[in-house]
């Protein structure tokens, strides 16, 4: 039993650095501008046609599901 409490305490904490870690490089990241335009109406700010994140999202979603989306 013990060691299930070991082994799930160790797992939440590394879970939980994980994201500290992820939510630092966003802010250090090219994309760091977008941060900015929260809250705003993504359509007014032409935020996917900035080349950054749109060549991130094509390549996620493919070409056909990025103009869809658009």
């Amino acid at each position: 039993m013990r060691i299930i409490v070991i082994l799930l305490t160790v797992g939440i904490v590394i879970g939980c650095s994980n994201q500290v870690e992820e939510a630092e490089t966003a802010y250090k990241s090219e994309l760091k501008e977008l941060i900015l335009l929260k809250g705003r109406d993504p359509v007014n700010q032409k935020v996917l046609s900035n080349p950054k994140l749109k060549a991130r999202l094509v390549k996620l979603m493919g070409q056909n599901k990025y103009d869809t989306l658009v």
